[in-house]
């Protein structure tokens, strides 16, 4: 993530570059939602617990799956564009985004 920012920071950034992050950490979709890249993608592996994760060698059957942040960028402003009309300010679904990734913070 550090990258991306100094990246993003560079007069000549390409906004249509595309980025990959791979890790199990949850936050990391939480962090690239909050990149406000509209090409980030999250790779992780399937886990597995019980019995069949202890029978399971590294190479058999480890499965990838891959999370287009853009789809779930859409998916909030399909969510959230219903309240539209009736904010007393102009909607902006990048502050919508920041908003939804702090909120469950000021739960805990």
């Amino acid at each position: 993530m550090d990258y991306i920012r100094y990246m993003k920071s560079q007069p000549d950034y390409d906004h249509n570059t595309k980025h990959c992050l791979y890790g199990l950490d949850a936050d990391l979709v939480m962090l690239g939602l909050c990149s406000h890249e509209p090409h980030f993608s999250l790779l992780r592996e399937e886990v597995k617990f019980g019995r069949q994760a202890k029978r399971q060698t590294a190479a058999q059957g480890v499965r990838f799956f891959l999370l287009h942040l853009s789809l779930m960028r859409e998916y909030l402003d399909l969510e959230f564009r219903s309240v539209k009309e009736t904010l007393p300010f102009p909607y902006d679904l990048e502050s919508i985004i920041d908003d939804w990734v702090s909120l469950p913070q000021t739960f805990k």
